[in-house]
């Protein structure tokens, strides 16, 4: 691939990374603040606990695209 496709790609790759990171930064953190809101029934705790759920998948995925990422920067640098 030549130099500048290169380096057109090295960019969009590091401007998602930042993207993520922040993303993953900012899900932990709600899912932080949320660790303590259960309620006080059980369809308020059910709810919490779909809540973070969600949280984890959304993590998960963001943390592995993250490391898709970051092979792909490691090939191509």
């Amino acid at each position: 691939m030549e130099k500048k496709r290169i380096e057109k790609f090295k960019k969009l790759l590091l401007a998602r990374r930042q993207e993520l990171l922040r993303s993953i930064a900012q899900t932990q953190e709600e899912g932080r603040a949320m660790q303590h809101s259960y309620g006080p029934d059980e369809g308020d705790r059910a709810n919490s606990s779909l809540d973070r759920n969600c949280y984890f998948i959304k993590l998960t995925h963001s943390r592995g695209l993250l490391g898709a990422i970051d092979a792909a920067l490691a090939r191509i640098c």
